[in-house]
């Protein structure tokens, strides 16, 4: 009968077999076989053929195939995958074939597809198992951090006065990171405490993760100016008093208001 066995893809198989012979007389010389038992054999089918002769010199011949079948197991490349939280579900697939057939052996790995993989790389290894023959293949899963950090600016415009040219204005920033593992700061285009001019002044923040992403708010500082214009007086008078009266004026951002004098227009 034909021997079939198996080997992993790319090796050879050592057979070993056992051909008898009989004959109403004895025998002259033991059965010889091509190839010998115990021999290599590559993947595919071999012919055996053996033979022997009886002490008449006749002679009895047999053959038989020697089928080897390559175990082959198959991982996908690498696979990468990015995700806005610390982790994602990937799935894959690995195949073993048995001279061929994809369906003669089953695959088994130690992560399952389309699992939860974490943020980083994970290597993922597979095999399968014919009888004493065992293929094993990996590949690595790398998901990477693609959620940019989330910066928190003044949710409303900041707005300050000024009787001078400029103003220091104070706020808070500050940066998280959906990775809960990782500390990120914000850094600003003008820093807190900062002076400001008279205007509006967009204040632009960024923050970044060690992954490269980029979160960013902005917001506006307005400076708005207080400008006062007071007369100077000379009143010469030679009675017990003069009425003198004064021009209050006094603006912001070029809108008057009203403002108090320790000495009211008018008075003596």
């Amino acid at each position: 009968a034909n021997i079939s066995v198996t080997t992993a893809a790319g090796s050879s198989a050592t057979v070993d077999f056992s051909v008898t012979a009989t004959d109403s007389h004895s025998m002259k010389d033991t059965v010889a076989c091509d190839p010998i038992s115990g021999s290599s054999f590559n993947a595919g089918s071999s012919n055996v053929t053996c033979w022997v002769h009886d002490q008449a010199g006749n002679l009895g011949e047999c053959s038989f195939v020697v089928v080897v079948n390559e175990l082959r197991i198959a991982c996908p490349h690498n696979i990468e995958r990015d995700t806005d939280s610390s982790n994602a579900h990937v799935e894959f697939e690995a195949t073993a074939t048995k001279d061929g057939d994809k369906d003669a052996v089953g695959v088994s790995c130690d992560r399952e597809s389309g699992g939860l993989f974490a943020v980083g790389a994970s290597t993922v290894s597979c095999s399968a198992t014919d009888g004493n023959v065992s293929v094993s293949c990996s590949f690595i899963v790398t998901v990477n951090d693609a959620a940019a950090p989330v910066v928190h600016c003044p949710t409303n415009n900041i707005a300050v006065t000024t009787a001078d040219t400029t103003a220091i204005v104070d706020f808070l920033v500050h940066a998280t990171d959906r990775l809960a593992e990782e500390n990120v700061s914000a850094t600003c285009n003008h820093a807190s405490g900062s002076l400001f001019g008279v205007g509006s002044t967009i204040v632009r923040c960024l923050a970044n993760d060690s992954a490269g992403n980029t979160g960013e708010c902005s917001f506006i500082v307005i400076v708005k100016a207080i400008r006062m214009a007071c007369p100077n007086i000379s009143v010469d008078t030679s009675s017990n008093g003069s009425i003198v009266s004064i021009e209050k004026l006094a603006t912001l951002d070029d809108v008057s208001i009203s403002f108090f004098c320790n000495g009211e227009s008018g008075e003596v």
